[in-house]
């Protein structure tokens, strides 16, 4: 996939695209290709948020469709919102 190419390279492409290739295996996750491509865009090239939202997706593809960009971060505002996000999925995960 171009898209993946261009944000995270070549040489993690692989890994990258196994991550991505996670959803769509159950036969609710529906919009394969359209949901991959927000998840690669809202990933915006860091590879510490493609898990979340591969996991937003696979709960309700319909987030990642429609949820917002993310502004930029600082390094430590990224950490504290991935660690906000992993309580929050627990949490859901666990209902």
């Amino acid at each position: 996939m171009a898209l993946a190419r261009s944000l995270f390279g070549e040489a993690d492409l692989p890994s990258i695209l196994t991550q991505l290739d996670t959803y769509g295996i159950e036969c609710h996750e529906t919009e394969v290709l359209r949901v991959q491509k927000a998840i690669l865009e809202l990933s915006d090239g860091k590879k510490t948020r493609l898990p979340y939202f591969v996991k937003c997706a696979k709960i309700d593809h319909r987030d990642v469709l429609t949820g917002p960009k993310l502004p930029p971060m600082s390094a430590d505002e990224e950490a504290r919102w991935q660690t906000e996000a992993d309580r929050m999925l627990a949490l859901w995960n666990a209902k």
